[in-house]
């Protein structure tokens, strides 16, 4: 795919840094422009934009780093990718307790601030997305259908190099621009905070549990059958994030 290396100002590129730079910009001024309209103290929310990137970065390398360390015997070969793997669900879910730790420190309001994050988060995940489909990663199984396409990045398992794979980042990038459009109206209409949050937490769990299943698995990861541990992680979200949305309801419903 867009593999191709870009130079400006004698710096090399690709079209992956772009996307992945994209996304960072993207993240910090969502977080600003909401704070905006949502009248929230915006030089807490820049400060908080940053420290979530950093975290964020942080728990996909700590979580990728377990996943390799149970599933690979050889320990310096672990610690050699220290760096080039990366879990999402580790800078999600490291992320959701720093927010919370910041938001109760600073005094912000909890729900309308998660739905921020969330809201913006979701936009960079996407672009995100299209880094990982420009670079390579996180793609697919072989399959025998005309939709399929042909990556020839360096990560990507000799094996599978070159040939039709199930296009799961794309799939994944309109999941995640559908599940965007909702929680905007969401935030927008909804006159209940946090359910911008809740809902993001539900269907991308979703969404993520039956992708893994065209996904290539090339760490052999599962967990018991066919169900891999993101799979198993998106379970686990889903399940605790609608427990907490129905009492989240029954709770403002009570006001």
């Amino acid at each position: 795919m867009w593999t191709s290396k870009l130079n400006f100002l004698f710096i090399n590129f690709t079209i992956g840094n772009i996307f992945t730079l994209l996304a960072i910009v993207s993240f910090i001024l969502s977080m600003i422009f909401l704070s905006h309209i949502s009248k929230i103290n915006k030089k807490q929310i820049i400060i908080l934009s940053f420290i979530l990137l950093f975290f964020g970065l942080v728990g996909t390398q700590i979580l990728s780093f377990v996943i390799n360390l149970l599933y690979n015997k050889d320990g310096l070969n672990v610690l050699s990718k220290w760096g080039q793997d990366r879990s999402y669900y580790g800078g999600l879910i490291l992320n959701i307790f720093i927010s919370l730790f910041y938001i109760k420190k600073f005094d912000l309001p909890k729900y309308k601030t998660l739905d921020i994050i969330t809201i913006s988060q979701v936009i960079a995940f996407a672009f995100g997305r299209f880094s990982c489909l420009s670079n390579g990663c996180c793609y697919g199984n072989p399959t025998n259908s005309d939709f399929g396409i042909k990556l020839y990045s360096n990560l990507i398992l000799d094996k599978f190099r070159g040939i039709n794979l199930y296009p799961t980042q794309i799939y994944e990038i309109i999941c995640l621009l559908i599940i965007l459009s909702v929680i905007i109206l969401v935030f927008k209409y909804s006159k209940v905070s946090g359910l911008s949050f809740y809902l993001y937490l539900i269907l991308y769990p979703f969404a993520r549990f039956i992708i893994e299943f065209y996904r290539n698995n090339y760490i052999q990861n599962y967990i018991i059958y066919n169900i891999s541990i993101s799979q198993f992680i998106s379970i686990i979200i889903f399940i605790t994030a609608l427990t907490l949305l129905v009492f989240h309801l029954k709770n403002n419903l009570k006001k």
